[in-house]
């Protein structure tokens, strides 16, 4: 079995998933064509996000079970500047684009910038029953990467406390006042004009940290260039769409 090593201790997967077999089993995508499995063989097929016009948010959620304390990684990549995220306490009716809010979760988006438009970074944003929290503007980090490989993000949640990290590095923690309950772990691509995005995602996995201690989850801390990139709370006018 598949373990994920965190603060020298084991933690055994509980879900994972690398759509080799050619099939999304559970994955439920909220607008039908939008998300398909790709790839040229069967050892290294994605589950993929696209669509042809302009402004659209695709979403698919996993309704194979839901989590509240939970250890979740994924690898995304993308083929242009618009963001992706990935969801955590979700409802299956999860949805954010420019004021359009239903249903609820935390969402963690991330873009690599390639094409020197806009900084990479990130955000962090939360929905209540559609009322909408800005937790954490967009923010540049230099743990996000360019290149073909794409990159790794983890969301860990344990009770009140949510940490977002990319490519093994923990860019944002914090404590939430009033955590949302159990939900779906989700995942979300934005496409628009001028510059039609396709989103990737493979290799996911999901720890279910309900039976540990707070103790037993990571004790990374962030780095104080990237802690002073979030104190600025830089918005570049991204954080009220999904890039």
């Amino acid at each position: 079995m598949f373990s994920l090593m965190a603060a020298q201790v084991a933690y055994a997967v509980d879900y994972e998933e690398d759509f080799e077999d050619g099939l999304a089993q559970d994955w439920e995508a909220q607008t039908s064509g939008q998300w398909q499995i790709k790839g040229r063989s069967t050892t290294n097929r994605f589950y993929q996000a696209s669509d042809a016009e302009n402004d659209t948010v695709m979403v698919s959620t996993y309704a194979g079970a839901e989590y509240k304390d939970l250890d979740f990684r994924v690898s995304a990549r993308n083929n242009d500047v618009y963001a992706a995220y990935v969801l955590v306490r979700a409802t299956p009716d999860f949805y954010h684009l420019a004021g359009i809010e239903k249903g609820s979760g935390y969402a963690f988006g991330f873009s690599a910038e390639c094409n020197g438009v806009l900084p990479s970074g990130y955000n962090v944003i939360k929905l209540t029953n559609g009322v909408y929290e800005n937790i954490q503007p967009w923010t540049p980090s230099d743990a996000l990467r360019c290149d073909t490989k794409g990159n790794r993000i983890r969301v860990v949640a344990k009770g009140s406390v949510l940490k977002f990290y990319v490519n093994n590095k923990l860019v944002y923690k914090f404590t939430d006042a009033a955590p949302l309950p159990a939900g779906r772990i989700g995942l979300v691509g934005y496409t628009g004009q001028p510059f039609p995005t396709v989103h990737r995602f493979d290799n996911v996995y999901v720890t279910d940290l309900s039976a540990l201690t707070p103790a037993a989850t990571d004790n990374d801390e962030v780095s104080a260039h990237q802690q002073a990139l979030n104190e600025k709370l830089l918005n570049i006018g991204q954080t009220e769409t999904l890039k």
